[in-house]
């Protein structure tokens, strides 16, 4: 049985390009090389299930996938998210890791080195954003950038942050 937690998401779907059931994708990764004929994603829209589609062709930031053949099914994909298998990440070195790895993570400041809260998730914009649920309630949007977050890797689960009342939601 395949979870939500089998698939990472790498993109969104834009607008329809062309008759011929091309799209343009919006991936979270520019640099990514996930556009690749025969790749099989998982596309997910609010309030129906997950969708796999397998791209036919692909040009840079426009794709087709198998089975959508004009404009109509084509834009019927617009802002679906589109995800990989987790299964189909290649393999990192030893100082690398995945950031979805810091969800569940416990948070420390970094001038006390006390825990403060929990990775709870990772929100993708043009900047990722770590998602913290604070030990004292309410939420914290921490940016990963170096001016907000000191240490984030694979050590253990830890996660240290810089001024963690700045960057509060609540």
């Amino acid at each position: 049985m395949t979870t939500a937690t089998d698939w990472i998401d790498i993109g969104r779907v834009g607008r329809a390009h062309g008759v011929h059931g091309w799209v343009h994708i919006k991936l979270f990764n520019p640099d990514s090389d996930v556009l690749t004929p025969g790749r099989t994603l998982l596309a997910r829209q609010p309030g129906r299930p997950g969708r796999p589609l397998t791209i036919a062709e692909a040009r840079g930031e426009l794709v087709r996938f198998e089975g959508v053949a004009d404009r109509t099914a084509a834009s019927a994909l617009t802002l679906a998210v589109l995800a990989v298998s987790a299964r189909e990440l290649p393999a990192l070195e030893d100082d690398e890791f995945y950031l979805r790895e810091a969800v569940g993570a416990r948070v420390y400041d970094a001038a006390s080195g006390q825990p403060v809260g929990v990775v709870a998730g990772i929100v993708s914009t043009q900047q990722d954003i770590l998602e913290i649920r604070l030990d004292r309630g309410g939420h914290a949007l921490v940016p990963v950038e170096a001016d907000a977050v000191e240490s984030l890797g694979r050590e253990a689960g830890r996660v240290v942050v810089r001024d963690i009342d700045d960057w509060r939601s609540d």
